[in-house]
């Protein structure tokens, strides 16, 4: 079962938390288990909220990551261990916003299906037209493909009609 964790440290600062933060690497290297994580100022110190996939995950990270990087951090992490609560999650939620969300590349002209904007590579989707493509009355490339019939004729230039 999942879990959160609220951890306050008592008389922490944000200076403290971004030496230890930055020193863990987070972004680039998480730990095993992490589903969420968020740090913020409280009264008194400074408060972090995790979610973690179980206990086991979050005490292999503080035994192999947290308690040698404040070893390595000495002043310049919290001074006290975290008072720690745990509760068990029933549902969380993490929606993807459409800046998240991955966008195919243009691939170079070459590449591209005389018939359709996707790219001709083996396994891909099967190429085809877009709504947008046949009201502006030629192909566009696409995030997402919706299969449509339409007549519109393609030139690489990318505009209906023959090529030049």
């Amino acid at each position: 079962m999942s879990i959160g964790l609220r951890l306050k440290f008592p008389g922490g600062t944000q200076e403290q938390y971004v030496a230890v933060h930055d020193h863990l690497d987070i972004e680039n290297r998480p730990p095993r288990g992490l589903i969420f994580h968020s740090s913020g100022p409280i009264d008194g110190g400074w408060g972090v909220i995790d979610f973690w996939h179980n206990r086991a995950d979050f005490d292999e990270f503080v035994q192999s990551r947290l308690v040698p990087a404040r070893t390595d951090l000495g002043d310049l992490a919290f001074p006290e261990p975290p008072d720690i609560k745990e509760f068990p999650v029933h549902n969380y939620t993490m929606p993807i916003s459409t800046a998240e969300k991955p966008r195919l590349p243009r691939p170079p002209q070459d590449e591209i299906d005389e018939h359709s904007a996707w790219p001709l590579t083996a396994g891909g989707p099967e190429p085809v037209p877009t709504a947008r493509a046949c009201r502006r009355g030629r192909r566009s490339w696409p995030t997402r493909v919706r299969p449509l019939r339409c007549s519109v004729p393609w030139s690489p230039s990318g505009a209906g009609g023959a090529s030049p």
